[in-house]
């Protein structure tokens, strides 16, 4: 039963309306087209079947030719006996002249038998040359369903594809616009990078000239410390030579300190009575 070109026609449209309505919220949801890829695997999976129809059809030609082919040689060898027959009742008629009453018996029987059997290979040939013609119409209608169904696969192919190659386009366009936006914007980047490159710059030059500066000025405060330390060196030994220049005087009695000889008499002779003599040091 063929379907209704009018009712195939919107089935076939609002199926594409709406695969392409997930493939585009796919697309805007998911950025990808899985639904498509999908449906491009069903339809090649159906192209495969239309193949296998195809070589079914063939197939079935092909066994079609076989069994006319059959059929001829059934014919043939049909025709063949016939003729084998006619030349064995041509024999039989050249028998009668032999034996006239038994041949004539002979030949009405062998003439009834033959009747009846060509009856029955004509009704049995007529039986298979009908059942192979059904069959032959069947494949017929069958192939011309197919070639039907295979035009209008190809046609909603083709718009889908038109269709497919016209978003394709767009979507090219979009990305286009977007790319040009991208280089743009990189662009304005860059330019604020390389200012702020030349800011970074000059400011590291700046650092470097306070870096001297402070550098400076840290050899100069350390070369002041270690001078002040030298001095502060010098002061400690120079206080601590004069103490002991000081007391080596003081104990010697030299300089400002010697000691005058009347008391240093008067000193030893009182020491003298009391412990004898001084002990030198």
């Amino acid at each position: 039963m063929s379907l209704d070109p009018l009712w195939y026609v919107l089935f076939c449209r609002a199926t594409l309306e709406a695969i392409l309505q997930k493939t585009l919220e796919e697309l805007k949801l998911k950025k990808s087209f899985k639904t498509l890829v999908k449906v491009s695997e069903l339809e090649v999976q159906q192209q495969n079947e239309e193949a296998e129809l195809i070589s079914a059809e063939e197939r079935n030609v092909k066994e079609t030719n076989k069994l006319h082919n059959i059929l001829e040689g059934d014919l043939k060898k049909g025709m063949d006996k016939m003729n084998k027959k006619s030349d064995t009742i041509a024999w039989l008629k050249d028998e009668i002249h032999d034996t006239l009453f038994m041949n004539d018996l002979k030949f009405k029987y062998i003439s009834k038998w033959e009747r009846a059997r060509e009856e029955q290979n004509g009704a049995r040939l007529s039986h298979s040359e009908k059942r192979l013609q059904d069959r032959l119409i069947d494949l017929q209608d069958s192939t011309d369903m197919e070639l039907r169904s295979h035009v209008e696969i190809e046609m909603y192919l083709k718009q889908a594809i038109t269709n497919l190659e016209a978003e394709i386009e767009r979507w090219m366009e979009k990305y286009n616009t977007e790319l040009e936006d991208r280089e743009t914007e990189l662009q304005n980047l860059q330019a604020k990078r390389a200012m702020k490159y030349k800011e970074l710059q000059a400011l590291a030059s700046l650092y470097q000239e306070r870096q001297k500066e402070i550098d400076a000025y840290l050899a100069y405060k350390e070369k002041q410390a270690a001078k002040a330390a030298h001095e502060a060196f010098l002061y400690r030994m120079a206080t601590i030579i004069q103490a002991w220049w000081r007391g080596t005087m003081v104990r010697r009695g030299l300089g400002p300190y010697k000691k005058s000889k009347r008391g240093k008499d008067k000193k030893g002779k009182g020491k003298g009575g009391k412990g004898g003599p001084k002990k030198k040091i």
